[in-house]
């Protein structure tokens, strides 16, 4: 009996490495991530919102984030940017965006945790590391192309204020945490 229990203990073990061990190795690619998914956050207690993302088989990545002050006032955000998938990461690559800090042609990327059908983990590890992953959730009945028609037809009929900083100005304050004249820290959206 105890035999078998000990043969029975080192199979599942072997089993149980094996599928951790497949998992682990797991290569993704873009058609794991086609789809439009929700993000919500809650950055700080006085910040709330939400994002509808859109990743197509062509390597757009189009967003509409949602945040709201402790006032209930919105801010919108529209972004048109690409990604792809380099073993582990996904490399998103700003484009046209009406976000303050995103200037087009900066880079970010985020560590793949874990992906299935209906829900996907990053924590964003360059320009700087955050260990809060970021958990998507697929959206049903929502075309990937009807967020990247809003995000381009915002982007191309309304007059925006396109990002006020360099890359190498957000580079040094993700790298230094200083604060930029307008008393805001990049990356934990506090403002004086």
């Amino acid at each position: 009996m105890k035999v078998w229990l000990k043969l029975m203990s080192l199979i599942g073990f072997s089993l149980m490495m094996t599928i951790c061990e497949a998992k682990e190795n797991k290569k993704w690619s873009e058609a794991d991530f086609v789809g439009v998914w929700s993000l919500h956050f809650n950055e700080e207690e006085e910040l709330y919102g939400f994002t509808q993302v859109a990743f197509t088989t062509e390597g757009r990545k189009c967003v509409i984030g949602y945040s709201f002050d402790k006032k209930g006032q919105i801010t919108m955000d529209y972004y048109d940017n690409t990604y792809k998938i380099e073993g582990k990461l996904m490399v998103t690559t700003y484009g046209d965006s009406t976000a303050k800090y995103s200037p087009k042609g900066f880079v970010i990327k985020d560590n793949i945790i874990s992906v299935s059908e209906n829900r996907f983990a990053v924590n964003l590890v360059e320009p700087m590391y955050s260990s809060t992953p970021e958990v998507h959730t697929r959206l049903e009945n929502v075309e990937t192309e009807q967020i990247c028609q809003v995000v381009e037809n915002y982007l191309t009929n309304h007059d925006f204020k396109r990002a006020e900083h360099s890359m190498d100005d957000l580079m040094k304050l993700f790298n230094h945490g200083k604060k930029d004249t307008k008393g805001v820290t990049i990356g934990d959206r506090k403002e004086n």
